[in-house]
């Protein structure tokens, strides 16, 4: 599943939400073309964003993203 939230103050901010069934699927996920397109617009941000990635047992941050997509 995805949703995107768009924030009532800040017009500007975005949310991406997405739920995986294994840490292996949101693995291939983040290696995917689908993925690089995010990636780019992260790139062109005027700002950098916030990237956080919430399990059961934690969080991380863009080093989840490097971590896969260097596999």
């Amino acid at each position: 599943a995805c949703n995107l939230y768009q924030d009532l103050i800040e017009q500007d901010a975005l949310m991406i939400e997405q739920s995986w069934q294994s840490w292996e699927y949101l693995e291939k996920y983040l290696r995917s073309e689908s993925y690089k397109q995010i990636l780019l617009v992260m790139e062109n941000a005027v700002e950098p964003p916030e990237v956080r990635f919430y399990t059961v047992s934690g969080s991380g941050g863009m080093e989840i993203i490097e971590r896969a997509r260097t596999k």
